[in-house]
């Protein structure tokens, strides 16, 4: 084959063979140009090939149904919803599923009224001041919470005999015992955020802490 050096258009004559098959560079004997000299293409037939394209389906499919698979019968999808109900009842709730549920049980049963909620702190206390009580209700709400969580039955049973405080007396007791190591006697004094959690949360609205 023919090769010509693209500066100074000197012509060569180059052997196929010793090319490689990538291609390779060669310096020019005229004017010491590097450039790269490639073999000359295979005279191999190359016959395109067609992709299948994706047939559109037409508006009579489309509406029938034909186009998506076979329409389920009315028997057939009545079969479907009761096996989805059955799998839905004999699957066991995930903890997550099981607390909602254990609360919104708990809600259900609640029919004292009206409901007590913590009254709002003094305004002509400091700024200061209302912070920290804020920070002790939170606890407060908090650990009753983690023994509404922990002794469901217990408080499901209480609420429906009456006997929440005595079946509750010793998580009750630690619990009031780390609130009170944790908040000081100064809040104690003006404010008992533990009695209003355990009556709100515990109690569900009736006021039988005090």
């Amino acid at each position: 084959m023919i090769s010509e050096c693209p500066k100074c258009k000197k012509k060569y004559r180059v052997n196929d063979s010793d090319i490689p098959v990538g291609g390779g560079q060669v310096r020019c004997p005229n004017c010491s140009n590097i450039f790269t000299i490639y073999r000359k293409p295979l005279d191999i037939e190359l016959i395109p090939v067609e992709e299948e394209k994706t047939r559109e389906p037409s508006f009579e499919e489309i509406s029938t149904g034909t186009s998506f698979g076979e329409i389920p019968t009315e028997s057939t999808m009545e079969k479907a919803v009761e096996a989805e109900e059955k799998e839905s009842v004999t699957a066991e709730p995930t903890t997550t599923e099981a607390k909602e549920i254990f609360l919104r049980t708990l809600q259900e049963k609640r029919t004292v009224e009206p409901k007590i909620t913590a009254p709002p702190l003094p305004e002509s206390w400091s700024e200061e001041k209302k912070k920290e009580h804020q920070k002790a209700r939170r606890l407060a709400r908090s650990l009753t919470k983690d023994i509404l969580l922990y002794h469901q039955e217990d408080v499901i049973r209480g609420r429906k005999e009456g006997n929440l405080v005595e079946l509750l007396r010793d998580e009750i007791k630690r619990s009031w015992k780390f609130y009170k190591n944790q908040v000081g006697e100064d809040i104690l004094k003006e404010k008992n955020h533990f009695k209003d959690a355990l009556n709100e949360i515990i109690a569900g609205g009736e006021e039988i802490f005090a």
